[in-house]
């Protein structure tokens, strides 16, 4: 994505494509939870779930929300932040947690599904949509590549994609022998190097570090 003056303007029938399945639910008067997470895969940190609710879809033909596309891994970080700033502004989100222990302790299906309980616990909502995890405890509809299908998952993504960023990068001031700024923690070549060289430290998910 180039600069903001660069930002192609999103016609109406483009953004009702964006919005396939927020629509479904908006026409009968359902308010939504968007969620989805982020450092499932990490091998140091948390991992970090982002919760939107979506009550009304008419902002997104009226602000510049619909700007924002494409899977947050992949965006460039300045990018990130001025859509989490968007986010900020218009919509109310909320976060949840589980940390490296407990990830440890009952697994990373067990654990992702507490953080998404986590992030929903201070949210008035009718039905959740998430990418591909199924929440037993709710009314909740799974869509597998969800992030890519549902543009409020994407958003929820993004959430906590920003947040986790943001954990992993107060987390280098700390363990200064990790770059965590740079990797957060996942396993690049310069994060396995870091492990085989100086161990793994407090906030590293024992269980997938166990063969390096």
């Amino acid at each position: 994505m180039g600069k903001r003056g660069s930002r192609k303007v999103q016609t109406r029938s483009q953004i009702q494509e964006l919005l396939i399945y927020e629509h479904q639910f908006s026409k009968r008067g359902l308010t939504l939870a968007c969620i989805d997470e982020a450092g499932r895969g990490a091998l140091a940190g948390p991992l970090v779930v982002g919760a939107i609710l979506v009550d009304n879809l008419d902002i997104f033909y009226d602000k510049d929300i619909s700007f924002i596309h494409g899977d947050s891994k992949h965006l460039c970080e300045n990018t990130r932040f001025w859509a989490f700033d968007i986010i900020e502004k218009y919509f109310k989100y909320t976060i949840g947690m589980a940390s490296n222990k407990e990830i440890d302790d009952i697994g990373i299906v067990k654990a992702t599904k507490l953080a998404m309980k986590r992030a929903l616990s201070n949210l008035n909502f009718d039905i959740v949509l998430s990418d591909f995890i199924n929440l037993e405890d709710y009314e909740c509809i799974a869509i597998t590549k969800g992030d890519e299908k549902s543009f409020c998952i994407r958003l929820a993504s993004l959430v906590a994609k920003v947040h986790r960023d943001n954990i992993m990068k107060d987390y280098e001031k700390t363990y200064k022998h990790y770059t965590f700024s740079k990797h957060k923690g996942y396993g690049t070549k310069e994060h396995i190097n870091e492990i085989k060289q100086f161990g793994i430290s407090k906030i590293h998910r024992k269980t997938f570090c166990y063969n390096i």
